[in-house]
């Protein structure tokens, strides 16, 4: 079980993620996420005046196949609030005019990681790699 608070004036972030390692006894890992983050870029004083909330929820697998390598899947719902009050780049008010201020997402990732470190916390030998392929889509 993991607690993250995040906190200042252009980002905040509060996550809670709980990781069974062995949720079977084959090995297959199983994470759920819980998490809420507001992005408020108008603190840079860029002329940009609006804000994003995003609220989510997710659970990810990690299916082992070697010693070292493990295949990743997972699926999140992501619910976000676009608060425009004045100006916002393009992109942003492309995104509200064509989905509207309070969309829906449906996230989805896999993935693949080799760990041969000896360590966790101190490796002395061996290397972590990953790669991830996310996709979103609105509901």
């Amino acid at each position: 079980m993991s607690v993250a608070p995040g906190c200042s004036e252009l980002q905040r972030t509060f996550s809670i993620s709980h990781v069974d390692p062995y949720w079977t006894d084959d090995g297959i890992s199983r994470s759920i996420d819980v998490y809420t983050r507001r992005f408020n870029p108008s603190v840079l004083f860029t002329g940009n005046n609006y804000s994003i909330t995003s609220q989510g929820l997710g659970m990810r697998f990690g299916i082992p196949y070697t010693e070292v390598d493990r295949i990743f899947v997972g699926a999140a719902l992501e619910q976000n609030r676009y608060n425009l009050q004045g100006t916002a780049p393009t992109t942003i008010e492309l995104d509200v005019a064509n989905f509207g201020p309070n969309p829906t997402a449906y996230l989805m990732t896999v993935g693949w990681s080799r760990d041969s470190r000896n360590s966790a916390l101190a490796p002395t030998q061996g290397q972590l790699q990953y790669v991830n392929l996310d996709y979103a889509t609105p509901i």
